[in-house]
């Protein structure tokens, strides 16, 4: 019914135009902007100031920092980088405070998550006899690329060792505090494509009873 009423009125309004042969250029173009407003509101038609339609707009780095900034999120660029060439300009080995060397990480693990996890160097804690202590590894843990920042300077337990402590009561575990980090969606709208996401940030390597 709807649909029927909406073209009554535009052929009403093309039927006055050919009574009025003055206005006749007028009125076709009234009759045409009438058209094509009623078709762009038909269902399923896609308008320019829909808030659910995805955002077209690329995300930048600069972008994702302006928005930690607005949610009040800081970031400490001695753990936190948001491309390889930051970490690598600022990141030091937490263990010896030394330059971070990335040519050396040839060892590497890789989570369900997705995090890599790429390894400089390990250091073997001096133990009393009888004892196991865990190894600690300089390294450095690369979240996916829609996360903000998404690589952290980290030190994590060495992989080759598991337990620890005396009779092997242990088990090598790390340590740490969480991180407010953003997550990007490119299916959202522009004002909802961040999110904020909680990553645990590894910095110490312990043995816990099991």
């Amino acid at each position: 019914a709807l649909l029927h009423l909406k073209y009554t009125g535009i052929a009403e309004q093309l039927l006055c135009c050919l009574k009025s042969m003055d206005s006749f250029p007028l009125c076709i173009k009234l009759v045409l902007l009438s058209f094509f407003v009623f078709i762009t509101r038909l269902p399923g038609t896609k308008q320019d100031d829909d808030s659910s339609s995805p955002c077209s707009t690329p995300v930048t780095v600069e972008d994702a920092k302006a928005e930690l900034q607005a949610n009040g999120i800081a970031i400490n660029k001695n753990y936190m980088a948001f491309t390889l060439a930051e970490a690598k300009l600022n990141f030091k080995n937490l263990i010896t405070m030394e330059p971070m060397n990335f040519s050396s990480m040839v060892k590497q693990t890789v989570s369900p998550l997705g995090h890599v996890t790429r390894i400089e160097s390990c250091y073997p804690q001096e133990v009393p006899p009888n004892q196991n202590f865990c190894t600690r590894c300089s390294a450095v843990t690369t979240l996916p690329n829609n996360i903000y920042p998404n690589t952290f300077n980290t030190i994590v337990c060495d992989p080759d060792t598991e337990f620890c402590g005396s009779g092997n009561q242990g088990k090598c575990t790390e340590f740490g505090e969480d991180q407010d980090l953003l997550k990007y969606d490119p299916t959202a709208p522009c004002d909802q494509r961040f999110k904020e996401e909680i990553y645990h940030l590894k910095l110490c390597c312990g043995c816990k009873l099991i």
